[in-house]
């Protein structure tokens, strides 16, 4: 029959391990709570930028109805600040990159907005 180790040492053992279980639970839940923060800063800058070129490109309907947006003026330097220019340019390379915006086949500079339903 085994021995039976004494209280403090049962003790030590058990805190041992509800410490390991407590710090592999707390790991999960920081994993978790990252993701949701990743994840909401990527919907917010996804918003900010397809409301940027709403509101700073020029907007115009063809004749299927889909919306074109002419990014050009966002890049204008005669309008716009370097480091507006800069802002807006990463902004744009955002929107492409997230697949946000579509360019149009004939001139790059007209965007429609991509349907992510």
């Amino acid at each position: 029959m085994p021995m039976l180790p004494d209280h403090e040492t049962f003790t030590r053992n058990l805190l041992a391990n509800i410490n390991e279980e407590a710090i592999r639970a707390r790991e999960s839940v920081e994993r978790t709570v990252h993701a949701a923060f990743v994840d909401t800063a990527f919907n917010l800058a996804d918003q900010f930028v397809i409301s940027d070129v709403e509101c700073h490109a020029v907007a115009q309907r063809d004749a299927d109805g889909v919306t074109w947006y002419d990014v050009a003026p966002m890049l204008d330097p005669n309008e716009h600040a370097p480091q507006s220019i800069d802002m807006a340019s990463m902004a744009l390379a955002y929107a492409l990159g997230r697949n946000l915006f579509r360019p149009h086949h004939q001139f790059p500079n007209l965007w429609a907005k991509v349907d992510k339903a």
